[in-house]
């Protein structure tokens, strides 16, 4: 019996399985039309959101909510904080939340098919010992049985290294939503040798859209009046335009 594989990312989580041969990356949501085109439609957008008659919802329903919605909590992982808060002043126990996001991803596995019992989760290369508990404890409650713990860029040295077996030395940049690490690597025989490891916490995409949106709102200081709903909307179009900034030279908000 084989496990599937989960990042578990500040922003989106992806979920692959390994079947004849060949490894596939699950669909696991329906973006909007617009994201489509950039391989949105095999992520989970790591948010969990209630809504005013306390039913929860997860993925793009979540991140379209303008209101109580619980995003990024993976951050959370490496602090002390324990209970996490939304938008309206409700809180929840971060472990709970996570659950729940693991337990997302486990259901829609199982609507493709997919024997979801087991799973290996990847963490960030600085993820130490709260962390990486927190993060097990989460995917177990869930009703994973987590076989391993594998840092993000060994689990990167690993698929390259499939394609090229070669012993070599590698430089694994891993820029997520939340943290920009660096890792290098020594691959000798299939074995992964960490040599050096290092990390900006607050270097992620969220930081750039939040980057972003702090210059729109200087170039149009009448957005501070906007509603709730077209302050979304507008964050959206931010995080759209990250998106396209990765392969683009400018990109249109």
């Amino acid at each position: 019996m084989s496990a599937i594989g989960i990042d578990f990312g500040t922003t989106n989580s992806v979920v692959a399985v390994h079947r004849d041969g060949q490894t596939e990356v699950l669909e696991i949501d329906q973006p909007p039309v617009q994201w489509q085109p950039y391989g949105f439609d095999k992520v989970l957008p790591s948010i969990m959101a209630r809504d005013e008659n306390e039913r929860i919802c997860f993925g793009w329903e979540a991140k379209q909510r303008t209101t109580g919605r619980f995003d990024a909590v993976k951050r959370m992982f490496a602090t002390q904080l324990d209970v996490a808060t939304d938008d309206q002043g409700e809180s929840l126990v971060v472990e709970e939340v996570a659950t729940m996001l693991f337990a997302e991803l486990r259901q829609r596995a199982v609507a493709q098919g997919i024997d979801a019992n087991q799973a290996v989760v990847t963490v960030p290369a600085n993820s130490k010992g709260r962390a990486r508990h927190r993060t097990k404890l989460a995917a177990g409650m869930a009703g994973f049985e987590v076989f391993a713990l594998i840092n993000e860029p060994t689990a990167a040295a690993m698929s390259y290294a499939q394609r090229h077996p070669e012993a070599r030395q590698l430089l694994v940049f891993d820029w997520g939503g939340g943290t920009l690490d660096v890792t290098l690597l020594q691959s000798v025989e299939g074995v992964f040798i960490e040599q050096a490891s290092s990390g900006l916490p607050r270097c992620g995409g969220l930081d750039f859209d939040n980057k972003i949106m702090e210059i729109v709102r200087e170039f149009f200081p009448q957005l501070a009046s906007i509603s709730s709903e077209e302050r979304q909307r507008l964050r959206l179009k931010v995080e759209l335009a990250n998106v396209k900034l990765s392969t683009a030279e400018e990109a249109v908000i």
